[in-house]
């Protein structure tokens, strides 16, 4: 995967962000606490891939669990140990994943779905993370000191960016990576980071 670093665009995003403002966006599937995260003993429900704790007064989060989201929610200040009480939320289509064979000499699969003409950007990391980012304190769920923009472009007719990444070096076997997409809508509004997605490459 060809590297381009995150520090100057990760610096405007961080700057961007206040950790004294509580309510939080996120899009990303909705899982079974226990089954899903061992170290989330005494949760019912996380965010997938990221396994960070959500609950809700509001909703029955059980009827939701296996289901993309796209939620809003008072987060606990903690970025060490995260909880979201989720106050509203509709269900939405996936708007990322990694696919392909993800094995060494194939080629690994990025897609990232919202509207057509939006810019997308794909980003992958070696590990997850906590940070609200950006006007909507939208969630970034992927390691920051580890994580590069894979690519980047216009989202075509069908609202999809695919991205192609072969899998040539030996090395990369057994390499478990986590992605997700960052959207700039064409009409404005700032950006918003979609759900994550995460897989590992075959030897």
């Amino acid at each position: 995967m060809k590297r381009t670093s995150l520090l100057s665009f990760a610096a405007a995003l961080l700057f961007a962000s206040s950790l004294s403002a509580q309510t939080v966006t996120f899009q990303g599937k909705v899982e079974n606490g226990e089954g899903a995260c061992y170290y989330c003993p005494g949760f019912d429900w996380v965010i997938d891939i990221a396994d960070v704790p959500i609950t809700s007064s509001v909703y029955n989060l059980d009827n939701f669990i296996g289901l993309y989201v796209d939620a809003v929610g008072q987060w606990n200040g903690s970025l060490q140990t995260p909880i979201i009480d989720i106050t509203s939320m509709s269900v939405v289509p996936q708007s990322f994943s990694i696919g392909g064979g993800a094995k060494v000499g194939g080629v690994m699969k990025f897609s990232v779905w919202a509207g057509a003409g939006d810019f997308g950007f794909v980003i992958g990391s070696v590990g997850t993370g906590f940070q609200p980012l950006g006007r909507s304190k939208s969630l970034y769920l992927l390691d920051l000191s580890s994580s590069h923009v894979v690519a980047s472009g216009v989202l075509d007719s069908t609202g999809l960016l695919k991205v192609k990444v072969p899998l040539n070096d030996p090395a990369l076997g057994g390499l478990q990576v986590f992605g997700q997409g960052m959207v700039l809508p064409q009409g404005g509004g700032g950006f918003y980071f979609t759900n994550p997605d995460t897989k590992v490459i075959a030897p």
